[in-house]
């Protein structure tokens, strides 16, 4: 982004064109698109972080982690912990780089499920 006063290369200022300064015109929207991508989803992270996130997969060192992040997402919104389970048993399985067992996957969700009854996942 460049805006007054920043240099432009040839060694000149950049200056606001007439009646387009701050203050002088009213700040545009935000276009529906974006806010739906930039807008936190009730987690800290953007609606595009998610996405992202479990199409990309994971590999060893963050597998766990991750595992609980996305519980505690999905149980946030409603989703009931035996589907919680399933879903994330399956995407184990396919995007994280190697598979957790699934007990271990199991165990997570369980932990989380506690935490967020507890209302610790609020």
């Amino acid at each position: 982004m460049v805006v007054p006063p920043s240099l432009h290369p040839s060694g000149r200022r950049y200056r606001w064109r007439a009646r387009c300064a701050p203050g002088e015109i009213s700040i545009a929207s935000l276009p529906p698109w974006l806010e739906h991508i930039v807008t936190p989803s009730g987690r800290g992270h953007p609606i595009a972080h998610w996405r992202e996130l479990t199409r990309r997969g994971v590999r060893e060192g963050s597998r766990n982690n991750t595992i609980a992040a996305l519980a505690g997402h999905l149980l946030h919104f409603g989703i009931d912990s035996e589907v919680v389970l399933e879903l994330l048993l399956a995407w184990n399985r396919v995007r994280c780089e190697p598979p957790l067992p699934d007990a271990e996957v199991a165990a997570v969700v369980a932990s989380i499920t506690r935490a967020h009854e507890r209302g610790a996942g609020d």
